[in-house]
């Protein structure tokens, strides 16, 4: 008997020990290790911040048709590879308006940096400062245009302004002047996008606005804004300032031939990630148009629906200087701020390197149509 129970016993605690094994919780993975690509920090955004706050960030206008067209069109472009063509270290600077950048990436202008992340608009420019990359400042942003110049004083600072009734926007203009920024970007749009319900603009977004004598963001929207904007007032913007202006927001080629004419020295090509008017053309698709109508006689940038490094190599392959990125930016600000957006920059850069490689581009200067199949 006793040996019966010997090994009864010992059954009975290898059933537990199973069991225990079988439910215990695995020890999970840091965080940062999960966290591979863009669209792991665009999950953890959706999991981590409220969910008006998300809804408002990724959604867009109308039936947000134009969002997924923006991210589809880069999958339906296909990329060459070269082999044999020994690349191994790859150069990824760039110029910006005649400064050079040590990435062809730059963070693009967005609204809800420091709901997401405390002192969120501060933690944007340092990471650019850190990464040697342009950082455009949202004239409607948390953090006044001096305080981001000291913040950040190696940074390559652009403003980003929106046309104002009675010409308010020029003050700003000579105040980013004054602290050092580089650039005006002129947001082609006037009236706001139409959103549905789920998407509209979050009560803990309308914070004040430091730019300008407000207390909110909406009373800026709807007060100051001009919704009815005309080349005339591009004009006098250019003739205001002694800083080079870039035009965003430009699908049309049309529209890129009369901005040239017009003075500026840069253009985005964006159709705003989806924010302003729903069914238009994705920007990637829009981008060799404009880049065939306009040749070099400008800088052409590009923002709309990066995601990865690949897409950064298709959109410099198909014409552009370089890219700017919005939501992606948000998304690693909100999983650990400055840090964060870092991590999101390294992925990008290591993606974007990675089709360098593949491709035999040792440079960004190598890379042209010739890398895109036909």
């Amino acid at each position: 008997m006793y040996f019966e129970d010997c090994v009864f016993l010992l059954v009975c605690i290898s059933v537990i020990v199973y069991i225990y094994r079988l439910f215990k919780k695995k020890e999970p993975r840091s965080q940062s290790s999960q966290l591979i690509c863009c669209d792991d920090f665009e999950q953890y955004a959706r999991d981590h911040v409220p969910a008006d706050l998300f809804g408002y960030i990724a959604g867009g206008t109308g039936k947000r048709l134009t969002i997924p067209a923006n991210i589809e069109a880069f999958k339906k472009v296909q990329l060459m590879t070269k082999i044999f063509h020994p690349v191994i270290n790859v150069d990824l600077r760039t110029m910006f308006l005649g400064r050079v950048a040590d990435l062809p990436i730059g963070i693009a202008p967005s609204s809800a940096r420091s709901v997401i992340w405390p002192d969120g608009e501060r933690c944007v420019a340092r990471a650019a400062d850190d990464m040697k990359i342009v950082s455009i400042l949202p004239m409607l942003g948390s953090a006044s245009i001096e305080s981001i110049a000291k913040s950040a004083p190696s940074a390559v600072h652009w403003l980003q302004i929106r046309l104002c009734k009675d010409n308010a926007h020029m003050s700003l203009i000579h105040r980013a002047e004054d602290a050092g920024f580089e650039a005006i970007v002129v947001s082609a749009d006037g009236a706001r996008g139409l959103r549905c319900k789920q998407h509209k603009f979050p009560t803990k977004l309308n914070t004040e606005c430091p730019n300008f004598n407000y207390k909110s963001v909406t009373t800026v929207l709807d007060q100051l804004i001009e919704p009815c904007v005309s080349w005339h007032d591009l004009d006098d913007v250019i003739s205001e300032t002694k800083l080079p202006v870039v035009l965003k927001g430009v699908l049309n080629p049309d529209d890129a031939i009369e901005a040239v004419k017009h003075g500026v020295q840069g253009i985005i090509v964006s159709n705003h990630g989806g924010r302003i008017l729903d069914g238009v053309p994705s920007s990637l698709e829009m981008l060799p148009e404009i880049k065939s109508a306009i040749g070099d006689d400008v800088d052409l940038y590009f923002d709309s629906g990066i995601r990865t490094g690949s897409d950064v190599f298709k959109a410099l392959a198909l014409g552009a200087k370089g890219v700017f990125i919005g939501r992606p930016v948000l998304y690693g600000l909100s999983y650990q701020g400055e840090e964060g957006i870092k991590k999101v920059f390294n992925i990008l850069t290591e993606e974007l390197r990675i089709a360098m490689i593949h491709t035999g581009c040792s440079s960004i200067s190598k890379i042209s149509p010739a890398v895109i199949r036909k």
